[in-house]
Parts: C-alpha cells; structure tokens; sequence
C-alpha cells in the first residue's frame, strides 16, 4: 500500500462505532505489484471497494483518509481481506 497520507488513530467499536474520524483532506491510495494473478487482483479489488477505495487510474485505487486506524492496520485488513500480501 501507498500511503499518501496518515491520520488519527482513535478506539474502534465491536460493531465498527468509531471506525471514521473526521477528514483533514489526506488520502491513501492502494497499488498492487505488476503481474498479479487475475484471482488475487479480484480478491485485492472487491477488498477495496468494501473499504471504500474506488479507482482513480487503472493500478490506482484511492480514498479519503478518515480511517480512524493507522496506515499499517489498514495494510494488514487488506491484506487479510484480499489473500493478498504482496502490496506497494
């Protein structure tokens, strides 16, 4: 993952109550490496679109950064939600 921008970690809920701070006009945009297999882009992508990413550019995908989580811990729910962990 690219990370553009970083923000503010703040507690999150069990049923995702806090998951959003407010936004400082940041974003974080997610690439996958070249040559990724057709079934990991799927995964990598239908991952990104549940947490918001929407594609800015074919390889490109981008959001606003009001996660209330660090950079890392996004990193690492894609990774878990995609299969993949093979991110730039």
């Amino acid at each position: 993952m690219i990370p553009f921008a970083t923000g503010s970690i703040t507690g999150r809920g069990a049923r995702g109550e806090g998951c959003a701070i407010d936004w400082d006009g940041r974003w974080l945009g997610v690439t996958p490496r070249q040559n990724l297999p057709v079934k990991s882009f799927r995964r990598l992508d239908k991952a990104c679109n549940r947490l918001g990413f929407r594609t800015l550019f074919d390889g490109l995908r981008v959001r606003s950064n009001n996660f209330a989580m660090a950079v890392q811990e996004i990193n690492e729910l894609l990774e878990a939600m995609a299969g993949y962990n093979d991110l730039v």
